[in-house]
């Protein structure tokens, strides 16, 4: 079910299941470009309201943004596809529509997809090459492969930061919450190999 947000001066819609809003829909005319300004003005409605889900679309191209309520706000594009490119045998592109389809609300889809998409990427990957156990695995592959060459750990990972990964895995802020998130990680998996060990102690 969706409704107009009246309260608001321009064009926006508010998609409700079950009396709640899931997200809301800022919609622009069909043909026009999708820009910063337009961004800026569906995460703004969001923000005003306390609703964390945006979507941004021309009827062609369909953004979703999560926005966060951190100061100053801050957002961050989830996903977004565009209507003529989409692929129906394509289980990406399905589970990119499957978003904004009411059984995916019901199922929690976006909250999923967003938690999914922050650990699946190249920042996490590059965090795990960069990690101790990655980097010996590679020395001993090496070592293995090639045992008349001196190598060491010290060596992988300065190829890997400086020659390897690209600078954008390897700096800023994104690089900071993936590293954020992998460390949390290990300290689970720790706390919970401790945990087996003390009962089987």
């Amino acid at each position: 079910m969706s409704c107009p947000a009246n309260n608001w001066s321009l064009p926006a819609w508010a998609i409700k299941i079950d009396g709640r809003i899931q997200f809301l829909v800022e919609v622009k005319a069909a043909g026009i470009q999708l820009n910063e300004s337009h961004i800026a003005q569906a995460v703004n409605y969001g923000a005003n309201e306390g609703i964390e889900w945006v979507v941004l679309t021309n009827s062609i191209e369909w953004k979703l943004y999560r926005i966060k309520f951190t100061q100053p706000l801050s957002r961050e594009e989830v996903t977004s596809f565009s209507l003529p490119e989409l692929n129906l045998r394509s289980e990406d592109d399905l589970r990119r529509v499957f978003l904004l389809c009411r059984e995916g609300l019901s199922a929690g889809a976006m909250d999923t997809f967003h938690k999914n998409a922050q650990i699946l990427n190249r920042y996490t990957i590059a965090e795990l090459l960069k990690s101790d156990s990655i980097v010996s695995v590679i020395r001993r592959e090496f070592r293995k492969l090639f045992p008349d060459v001196k190598i060491d750990t010290s060596n992988i990972s300065d190829l890997l930061m400086n020659e390897i990964l690209k600078r954008d895995v390897v700096e800023g802020e994104k690089v900071k919450e993936a590293d954020s998130r992998v460390r949390k990680a290990s300290r689970k998996l720790e706390k919970q190999k401790m945990k087996k060990s003390q009962d089987l102690g």
